[in-house]
């Protein structure tokens, strides 16, 4: 019978490098999958803000300061009444001063203006920055309404949303 030799291809670069340690490739796969698992476990702990984004006027009726926001027809059948709304102004740059921060009462279905109207609630006229501001008619501004919270893994595995119903 002919005997059967084995090439190894590598012969040459195992007589540079060597034998890899044993050891040091379980611990490097330890390491490996530890990193993930405490990526996984993060993604699932750190909240992500999926928000729609409007411009918003400043109005003022019997006492009351409200925002009308125009969204677009795309975004507008994710708004609810109750959802958070975060205001921020023009003449305040939000770098500096922060936002203001309202409440989703009411939604126009009328289209208007290239978008349908949003009425929104100030909770207070007081800024993230705790200062308070003075607010006029027709003021401008942009805001993002908060249409869910979700962990940032359901942003990275989108297939959880259909297994996993938060």
């Amino acid at each position: 019978m002919k005997e059967t030799k084995v090439i190894n291809i590598f012969e040459e670069t195992d007589t540079i490098i060597g034998q890899i340690p044993k050891k040091l490739i379980r611990i490097s796969n330890i390491v490996i999958w530890s990193i993930l698992v405490i990526v996984i476990i993060i993604g699932f702990c750190v909240p992500y803000k999926d928000t729609v984004k409007a411009p918003i006027m400043i109005t003022q009726k019997d006492g009351n300061t409200n925002c009308k926001a125009t969204i677009s027809s795309s975004n507008y059948g994710k708004i609810k009444k109750g959802q958070v709304a975060l205001i921020y102004l023009d003449i305040y740059p939000k770098d500096e001063y922060g936002f203001l921060e309202g409440e989703v009462i009411s939604l126009n279905d009328e289209y208007i203006n290239n978008g349908y109207e949003v009425n929104i609630k100030l909770r207070s006229t007081i800024l993230s920055n705790n200062e308070n501001v003075r607010l006029l008619q027709k003021m401008t501004g942009s805001s993002e309404i908060i249409i869910s919270k979700k962990p940032f893994a359901y942003k990275l595995f989108p297939a959880l949303n259909k297994i996993i119903k938060w």
